[in-house]
């Protein structure tokens, strides 16, 4: 008999369990832009409320970068149900929508980032040591995998003739970066 348990964990502690995949019964990744920009917002909300605002530090040209980020009250992205297969290898039953575009939101991050250590510390959110993506999904083309989870690729500007081969989710993942990227640019990279 199989035990159930549930627990509450920062993301980035969730993605460094292992490595990630839909389970047979899950759909596609199709989160539109709409849903990834409400995303950002609310992220974006979450940290305007704990006093970090990345474009009004901007206008401060004392501040630097913080050794060390501030304590942000809790919140709450929503449930995700997991199941592991093996060691470190697990099947997503709920959250797979929300887990794809945090994944494409810390890559569109890392790629922008200044500061080694953190970019460091997103690309282990993202890769495992051997640079395989943590989340992989049932697409018949390699968006996830060179598109977003390779460093440096958020970086890319697809045009909109460049879809040949190219999923619908794959597609759906590239317009969710490039919302990610669209705000992100707006930041310092510091």
């Amino acid at each position: 008999m199989q035990i159930i348990s549930s627990e509450s964990l920062p993301l980035g502690r969730v993605l460094l369990l292992g490595h990630f995949q839909p389970a047979a019964v899950q759909r596609d990744f199709r989160w539109e832009k709409r849903e990834c920009r409400a995303l950002l917002d609310d992220f974006c909300r979450a940290f305007l409320e704990a006093g970090l605002d990345p474009l009004a530090m901007l206008d401060d040209e004392d501040m630097e970068a913080p050794s060390s980020p501030k304590r942000l009250p809790d919140y709450y992205l929503g449930s995700m149900v997991l199941m592991e297969n093996a060691p470190g290898r697990y099947s997503i039953f709920d959250g797979q929508q929300r887990i794809t575009s945090c994944t494409a939101l810390l890559a569109t991050l890392r790629d922008r980032c200044a500061n080694d250590q953190i970019r460091e510390r997103l690309d282990a959110c993202i890769s495992d040591a051997d640079s395989v993506g943590r989340l992989t999904l049932d697409l018949r083309d390699h968006t996830l995998s060179y598109d977003v989870q390779r460093q440096g690729a958020t970086r890319t500007f697809w045009r909109e003739e460049d879809i040949d081969g190219v999923s619908d989710a794959g597609l759906r993942l590239r317009a969710a970066v490039s919302v990610f990227r669209a705000e992100i640019d707006k930041w310092d990279a510091k």
